[in-house]
């Protein structure tokens, strides 16, 4: 239903009344010559129906040959919106220049965005992008893509894969770097630890063991080293070192609860506020400001879009989510199970992901009536070893 209201105001449309006992006789005529009408109601002394412009104009000289009589009483689509439009020229000139204006903004480069980069400078990244017409402000028919990639592969070596694509005022550039361990896959290297522990296991396929079961390292030590001395010809020699150490790892994390807390919830009350953005100038729309005094904010981007091209132009959306705030207490037991949770959230959120927690420790630091302190340590069993290149 919207689909068709909304390709009969494209083609545009009139309202018409037709008066006499001839109108049904015309409705027959229409549907003859399949004339679409819609919205028939009938009046006191009228038919009352809509229809196309062209349909109009066919059963207009219908009426004049059979004498009956017919009002237009409303006009309504694109067609009579533009007709008024024009028929204001300084408005139409307006109109055609924020096209032109729009059509010309749109040739520009305006959005950059960078993938996947890593272990390479960011800001020298980015300058080398500006140096070779790829930044925002530039022509975008200057940007040669293929060739940029290739400089880009050429002045970084770390780059496996570069990827530069344009979609309208927008430009992607994706990157994939070498894996480290990659690089390292067919030069000598060292097995480091990349993190503090104890040794839980360990396995040497290639190389010579530096440590021992049971023993502590820290972030860095060497593990199992490629360099080698060979007893038998008395020379040294540099081997890629290769096993599993697997090691005791611990994350702590702190908790404490008051017996009487500030707790801040949301309301339900909401209030907008609309920005617009262009060319680096955030302009707030007129309206009413925040009557809220405490509140959190979530922000909504707008990019608007000729086509598939993005202009320079963002409409940004501030919703406000009032926030109220109250005193709650807590018994003694309920300060040290609140603490012993923060406690284990806390040392949770300092897990890597797919690693599983071998044993928790907790512990009451502090106990007092107006406050519970609590330590949570968790322990876990990694692969600690981590390829170093010997260089």
């Amino acid at each position: 239903m919207f689909i068709l209201s909304l390709l009969y105001f494209l083609k545009g449309y009139v309202t018409i009344r037709v008066y006499g006992r001839k109108a049904e006789r015309l409705i027959n005529i229409a549907i003859e010559r399949k004339i679409h009408l819609w919205n028939i109601r009938r009046g006191n002394k009228y038919i009352r129906l809509n229809l196309t412009i062209n349909g109009y104009k066919e059963l207009w000289y219908v009426c004049r040959k059979l004498n009956i009589q017919i009002r237009l009483t409303k006009k309504r689509g694109l067609p009579f919106l533009l007709h008024k439009l024009l028929r204001r020229k300084i408005f139409a000139f307006g109109l055609i220049l924020f096209i032109l204006t729009l059509y010309l903004l749109s040739s520009f480069i305006w959005f950059v965005e960078v993938k996947g980069i890593e272990t390479i400078n960011n800001q020298e990244f980015t300058q080398y992008l500006k140096d070779h017409n790829l930044s925002p402000g530039v022509f975008k028919y200057k940007l040669d893509s293929a060739d940029l990639e290739q400089k880009l592969k050429v002045k970084y070596p770390e780059i496996a894969w570069v990827s530069i694509n344009m979609t309208g005022t927008q430009v992607l550039v994706e990157v994939v770097e070498k894996d480290p361990a990659d690089a390292s896959e067919k030069g000598p290297s060292n097995l480091i630890a990349s993190k503090d522990g104890v040794i839980n296991k360990i396995l040497v396929l290639s190389g010579e063991r530096q440590v021992e079961q049971g023993q502590t390292v820290t972030k860095g030590q060497v593990l199992v080293t490629g360099q080698m001395f060979n007893e038998e010809s008395r020379t040294h020699m540099q081997v890629r070192s290769f096993g599993i150490v697997a090691a005791l790892v611990w994350y702590d994390g702190y908790g404490e609860a008051k017996n009487e807390e500030t707790v801040y919830t949301e309301t339900e009350n909401t209030h907008k506020v609309t920005y617009i953005s262009a060319l680096g100038r955030k302009i707030k729309v007129p309206g009413k400001q925040v009557p809220f005094e405490k509140y959190n904010q979530k922000e909504e981007i707008d990019v608007l879009k000729i086509g598939k091209s993005k202009l320079p132009l963002q409409v940004i959306t501030v919703t406000y989510n009032e926030v109220v705030s109250k005193k709650v207490k807590y018994s003694p037991n309920q300060m040290e199970t609140l603490a012993r949770e923060r406690a284990i959230e806390a040392a949770e959120a300092k897990l890597p992901k797919d690693i599983s927690v071998e044993d928790k420790t907790i512990t009451v630091i502090e106990k007092e009536p107006n406050i519970v302190r609590v330590k949570v340590i968790l322990e876990t069993i990694e692969d600690i070893g981590q390829i170093q290149r010997i260089n």
